[in-house]
């Protein structure tokens, strides 16, 4: 059998909590806890789901959920052949420190890692964190073309960031290595100038 664990901010200290708690445990699924515990309120997603079976999100987190790598988390991941994280715990606090630590030691440990996106919302305002995590070596990103749009254009607009940057520090080094032509020119000609007024003094002494 699959043995599947979730972490996180899964739930909270309310009635929800206790229905979502016990669903989870009916369905075998261990609920791995955070440091420090979760709220008193229960994060809520709804999903709202069009005709063409395009899918929005409206999520509610509270603001005091934190996302921590404990030992056990650590641990439980080690022993994971795949280990999905979810793009909307890029909303929750911590997780720009912790989610590439995740994928870092999960890769170490041989698991594959997957990420989903949320939504193109949450890959706009998060473009940085998703790339870093790229970066960290993801094995599989789920999206869809809105997404997926919006994470090329945040990779588009990082380089072209990184090329402006090279660009302004070229043309400080660019000016600084005339300005350093300009100040050795100056000195040679200050030295030849007191070379030549040297020699005309010497002249006047001789006659």
């Amino acid at each position: 059998p699959i043995k599947v664990a979730m972490t996180g901010c899964v739930v909270g200290n309310d009635a929800l909590g206790e229905f979502a708690a016990a669903q989870l445990e009916a369905a075998a699924v261990e609920v791995l806890p955070t440091q420090p515990p979760s709220s008193s309120a229960t994060g809520v997603v709804m999903v709202f789901t069009t005709p063409d079976a395009q899918r929005s999100f409206l999520s509610s987190f509270s603001s005091t959920d934190r996302i921590v790598l404990t030992d056990e988390l650590k641990a439980t991941v080690a022993r994971s052949r795949l280990v999905v994280i979810e793009g909307y715990m890029w909303e929750v606090q911590g997780s720009a420190e912790v989610i590439p630590e995740i994928i870092r030691h999960a890769r170490s440990c041989g698991a594959l890692v997957a990420l989903t996106a949320g939504d193109a919302s949450v890959v706009e305002r998060h473009a940085s964190k998703v790339q870093a995590a790229v970066d960290a070596g993801i094995d599989i990103w789920f999206g869809n073309e809105a997404e997926a749009a919006a994470l090329v254009r945040s990779i588009r607009q990082q380089q072209l960031q990184q090329a402006q940057q090279q660009q302004s520090v070229n043309s400080v080094m660019n000016s600084s290595s005339l300005w350093e032509q300009t100040a050795v020119m100056q000195l040679e000609r200050m030295d030849s100038a007191s070379s030549s007024s040297s020699s005309v003094l010497n002249n006047q002494q001789h006659d």
